[in-house]
């Protein structure tokens, strides 16, 4: 059975935010980085037999080694863990043209984010479309970054 997209968009934000304790920290890296690894290397041959094939993964500022602010130790490193993972199959499916993508959706109003004050709703943020029509194209990693709003902006990483 052909795949056409694979989103993959489950994500916790680590047990504790300023302490480093092993079984948080290795839940957080299994839900947030291996997981979608490995779903997406189950979903291979569906997204190679499809016509857009497109793997998405959802990820965050949390993950950019730029911006590494201290706390939520387990979530960034998840992150960035995620990041490097889905560029390496970016480079290493392109033979097969699937497009890999990370969506930064931006600081949304979430549950996982509760007392704390997004920047936009998970509505607003939902009603933005996505496109890949600018010249995306396997081989290359793709994202889409919303740091204040969720707007369409895809640039290459």
């Amino acid at each position: 059975m052909s795949l056409d997209i694979l989103i993959n968009n489950a994500g916790i934000s680590g047990l504790s935010a300023d302490r480093i304790e092993a079984e948080g920290y290795m839940t957080t890296m299994r839900v947030n980085a291996l997981a979608p690894m490995l779903i997406a290397q189950t979903l291979y041959d569906n997204l190679r037999q499809s016509t857009p094939k497109k793997l998405v993964a959802i990820t965050g500022i949390m993950g950019s080694t730029s911006n590494a602010a201290g706390s939520k130790y387990a979530c960034r490193a998840s992150k960035a863990a995620l990041n490097n993972g889905m560029r390496g199959l970016s480079r290493a499916w392109a033979r097969d043209g699937i497009l890999v993508a990370l969506l930064n959706p931006g600081y949304v109003q979430t549950e996982m984010v509760k007392g704390q004050v997004g920047f936009i709703s998970a509505d607003e943020c939902a009603s933005v479309p996505y496109r890949w029509d600018r010249g995306a194209h396997a081989g290359h990693e793709w994202r889409f970054s919303g740091l204040s709003r969720c707007e369409d902006s895809l640039v290459n990483v």
